[in-house]
Formats: C-alpha cells, sequence, structure tokens
C-alpha cells in the first residue's frame, strides 16, 4: 500500500502546466509529499514480537519455517507475523464420568501448559491459535474420564495422587502429538453421588467401630495374660515354698515343734482302738 501511494503521489505531482507548453511532467517540490508512502512500506517492515510469544512469519497465507523471538524486527513488507503465546498457560474443566463399578464422579481438573516454542510453526499451521479449544480441552476432557473409568470408586478417594499421576503420564503422551507440553496437573475436587457418600461414610464408621472393638479385645486379653502370668507365678512360688519345706523336715525337728507347742499338760487318756486308759485317774490317786 505504501509503495503504491509513493507511485501514486510521485508520478501525479510530477505533472505541471506551464504557460504555452501546456501540461507536462518533470520532478518538482511537490513530490516529497510522496515519501509518505514510503514511511508507510517503512512502517510495515517492522515487526514486534512481544516478551513470552513467538512470531510465526508468513507470506500471502503461507507459513514459513522460520520464526523470530520477542523483540522487533525489520522484515519485508508483504511477510507477516502472527505472535503465538508460549508462557505457561492455565486451563480449568468441570467433568463428570464413571467409575470401574459405575459408580458417577464429578471432578475439576486443571492443566498447566505451553506449546513448544521451536515448533510454533508448526503448530501454526496444523492446528492455528485457537489449539486451546481446538485440542486441548477436549484431549483433557477425554483423557480425564478415560483414566477414572479404570479406577474403582473407593480407589479414587484412597490413590488420588496415584490417579492424578497416571492422568499427568496419559495427557503428556496425547499433547505431545500436537507439540505441547504438560507443566503440571492438579485434581482439585472429587466428588460423588450422595447415595455412594453416604455408603462410605457407614463403612468409615464401621471400620472405626471394629477398630474399637479389636483395641478392646486386645487390651483385655493382655489383662487376662497378665493375670494368669500372675497366678502362675503365685502357684510357682508357692509349689517351691512346699518343696523347700518338705525337703526341710526331719524328725528332730518335729519333735522340737512338739515340745515349742505343748502347753506342760498331759494327756488324759491313752490307748488304742481296743484299749483306752483313763490316766487322769492314775495321776488324781
Amino acid at each position: 500500500m505504501g509503495v503504491i501511494i509513493f507511485i501514486i503521489t510521485f508520478f501525479a505531482l510530477g505533472f505541471k502546466r506551464e504557460q504555452g507548453i501546456g501540461t507536462k511532467w518533470r520532478v518538482n517540490a511537490k513530490q516529497i509529499i510522496s515519501v509518505i508512502g514510503i514511511v508507510i512500506a517503512l512502517t510495515g517492515c517492522i515487526k514486534t514480537v512481544p516478551t513470552g510469544h513467538t512470531g510465526v512469519v508468513t507470506v500471502f497465507g503461507t507459513v514459513e519455517p522460520q520464526t523470530y523471538d520477542a523483540g522487533i524486527h525489520f522484515t519485508a513488507p508483504w511477510k507477516q507475523v502472527v505472535n503465538m503465546d508460549n508462557r505457561i498457560q492455565k486451563i480449568s474443566s468441570e467433568m463428570s464420568g464413571t467409575t470401574s463399578d459405575m459408580q458417577d464422579v464429578y471432578t475439576k481438573f486443571t492443566l498447566n501448559y505451553q506449546i513448544s516454542k521451536k515448533n510454533a510453526s508448526e503448530i501454526y499451521k496444523t492446528i492455528g491459535k485457537e489449539y486451546e479449544d481446538t485440542v486441548i480441552v477436549a484431549q483433557t476432557n477425554n483423557t480425564v474420564k478415560s483414566v477414572l473409568a479404570k479406577y474403582a470408586a473407593t480407589e479414587l478417594v484412597s490413590s488420588r495422587s496415584e490417579v492424578a499421576a497416571a492422568i499427568e503420564k496419559e495427557l503428556e503422551s496425547v499433547l505431545s502429538k500436537y507439540d505441547i507440553e504438560v507443566v503440571d496437573t492438579a485434581i482439585e475436587n472429587l466428588t460423588f453421588s450422595d447415595e455412594f457418600n453416604d455408603s462410605i461414610e457407614q463403612k468409615v464408621i464401621a471400620e472405626q467401630n471394629l477398630e474399637r472393638a479389636k483395641t478392646e479385645q486386645e487390651k483385655l486379653n493382655l489383662e487376662v495374660e497378665q493375670e494368669a502370668k500372675r497366678k502362675i507365678a503365685e502357684a510357682e512360688g508357692i509349689a517351691k515354698a512346699n518343696t523347700i519345706l518338705t525337703e526341710s523336715i526331719s524328725d528332730d525337728i518335729l519333735q522340737k515343734n512338739m515340745i515349742d507347742k505343748w502347753n506342760g499338760e498331759l494327756p488324759k487318756v491313752v490307748g488304742n482302738s481296743s484299749n483306752v486308759f483313763d490316766v487322769s485317774s492314775y495321776l488324781s490317786e
């Protein structure tokens, strides 16, 4: 456009009517105005690429292999520069799916990603600037639902970090085909139907009661075991004492004990099963 303006104004302003000669074309001072066209042309040659972007060069709609880094670039006026954002970008999607045991699951999933800087021109050529809506959102939803369907509902609750890692690994494989790099992912929310939540709550309560009963039983078993050990120790002590006592008894000891216990009184009667004598009568005589 600037070149066309320059040519038209330069030649148009060169025509000048002279008295007695008529219209004649010649270079004159008015043609300086045509420099405006050159300025416009030069302005079209200056391209600016913002920080965090890659400039994709096109010529009449055809993508060139070369790209521009952030900064100011001077190029041919017929070349266009499309700025592709290669910074880390974020999308969050709320979606629903089904687990392997046919439970409904609802989740909010977040993906941080960035396009491959060196392949920015290829992304623009094959997908365009709307790569997020065209590829990323759809592939993320499909991948998340696919991975969730491999787990039972209880596994999703107990192995949340494992599930997140599996989704991230699968997304890396899927999006790399489109030259899109996964930075990180996160499962921000994971909920189930009210019926399933109630069943989980009841299961947790049952497990807590079972654990409490198990603890109480273990405590009771320990008390019984300790009491049994105490009684065994007591019985062993008594038996050992009896053994020592039995081994230490002799006739002299028994006789001495009898003497120590005697109060000095003689027996009233003596005898056996056939004869009995009243000793007291003899003593009185």
